[in-house]
């Protein structure tokens, strides 16, 4: 089982975002990437239960999509989905950037690693691919992160 949401952001987004969420838990990365995942506390400060879906996604939707633009003047930000059970599932992402969506919503085996590279991310050796260069398989749900 892999069930994760959030979202990524720079160095430079870290500031206003905490002006919009102080207590939220921010968790630092490698390539100076921050982690936020997405607790039930944040989804409901930043949407509602009845704002649709995008895609297949389980949360995402609208209003996180229009908070991230927003939080994106600061720095590019990235919100990403896993939920895999039993090697079936998925994935996706948006990458922004100024205010913009700079790589589209994407729901396939890649999106996440593709999105990535949008941060300059780059797989190293001992990586094997670029979710594991930031340190994402570290937990593999939300609740881990959030518990860590």
């Amino acid at each position: 089982m892999h069930i994760v949401q959030g979202f990524l952001i720079t160095e430079k987004s870290v500031k206003k975002f905490k002006e919009f969420n102080s207590k939220a838990k921010i968790i630092d990365l490698e390539s100076d990437l921050k982690f936020i995942p997405l607790s039930d506390v944040l989804l409901n400060k930043i949407s509602s239960s009845e704002n649709p879906e995008i895609g297949k996604a389980y949360l995402y939707n609208e209003m996180i999509q229009t908070f991230l633009k927003d939080l994106s003047i600061s720095g590019k930000v990235m919100y990403f989905e896993t939920e895999y059970f039993g090697g079936s599932g998925g994935q996706c992402s948006e990458v922004f950037e100024n205010g913009k969506t700079i790589s589209v919503y994407s729901e396939n085996e890649s999106s996440i690693n593709d999105g990535l590279k949008y941060f300059g991310i780059v797989v190293e050796s001992g990586s094997s691919d670029e979710f594991e260069a930031v340190g994402l398989n570290r937990f593999r749900t939300t609740e881990e992160w959030l518990e860590d």
